[in-house]
């Protein structure tokens, strides 16, 4: 530190813990606004390349994921959605043989009492006015279109300048589809209220851009979304690890160290499955035929 004075050259996410980080931000916040700026480029540029990192990895993994799931849908995937075909066929032939012995004992229009039961519980009562989808006025409705229009023209993420600005536009898209999709003239008119200050407040910054308090906000805004950008990337590259099918692909590489297919076993193992539902469902089907 030279002078008692914080350099860009001190900032290294590295060398410092978050706690610690967040002590030199705040202490940045005491610098002069030049020295603020320069302290705040130095924290930006290790979040981003952090993030870019972080990307990457997470890009490597979703590449491999893939061709592995392409592996697997060539050797194993075909196989389990035929057993899951078998298995649905063969449910339901039990079922309407039970059906049919049924009406062959008790007569035409029986009907198992679980049946009646679920049929009551799932009957809704037509006064039951909380189930019933709003009803929504013509002019309301085309209000909430000029709305979502207004809204879509302004947020576009194809309007964006950087690869920053569509994250956020997409994330802002989003949320303005989910209320237009509900119906939610009150939502859609809070986010034009937000449009209509937040085109004020660029109005303002416009006049005012050059300010070193400015950018000052600016790259605060940006260290901001980068760190929230990084968790949202970590927790992905956590949860990738979970995947049922990351696990499989794991135990196909352990196994292959043992000198085993691990693949062709659980191919091999799900064509004798099939052969065997194949019988059971022939036999339910002749004995259907037969009733």
């Amino acid at each position: 530190m030279r002078g008692g004075r914080l350099t860009p050259s001190h900032f290294s996410f590295r060398q410092h813990s978050p706690n610690q980080l967040k002590t030199v931000y705040n202490q940045s916040m005491e610098q002069s606004s030049f020295e603020q700026i320069a302290t705040l480029r130095s924290i930006l540029k290790q979040a981003t390349l952090k993030l870019e990192a972080a990307k990457e990895e997470l890009d490597d993994l979703m590449d491999d994921f893939r061709a592995f799931e392409a592996q697997y849908e060539e050797k194993v995937g075909h196989l389990l959605e035929k057993l899951l075909l078998l298995e649905r066929e063969v449910e339901t032939y039990l079922k309407r043989i039970k059906e049919m012995r049924d009406e062959q004992r008790y007569g035409n229009g029986y009907r198992p009492a679980e049946d009646q039961f679920a049929e009551k519980w799932r009957h809704v009562p037509e006064n039951d006015v909380g189930n019933k989808r709003p009803f929504v006025k013509p002019v309301e409705e085309s209000q909430i279109k000029k709305l979502y229009r207004q809204l879509a023209r302004h947020y576009h993420p194809d309007l964006a300048e950087n690869e920053i600005e569509r994250a956020r536009r997409n994330e802002k898209m989003a949320a303005i589809n989910d209320a237009y999709e509900a119906g939610s003239v009150i939502e859609l008119m809070a986010f034009s209220e937000e449009l209509g200050q937040e085109a004020s407040n660029n109005l303002l910054k416009k006049l005012d851009s050059r300010t070193e308090q400015t950018m000052i906000e600016a790259l605060k805004n940006e260290i901001k979304w980068s760190k929230k950008e990084l968790r949202r990337v970590q927790q992905e590259i956590q949860n990738y690890h979970t995947r049922p099918l990351v696990e499989f692909a794991l135990e196909v590489k352990l196994a292959l160290r043992e000198g085993r297919d691990l693949m062709a076993e659980t191919a091999l193992e799900l064509e004798k499955q099939i052969a065997k539902k194949s019988v059971e469902r022939d036999l339910l089907q002749s004995q259907f035929n037969h009733l």
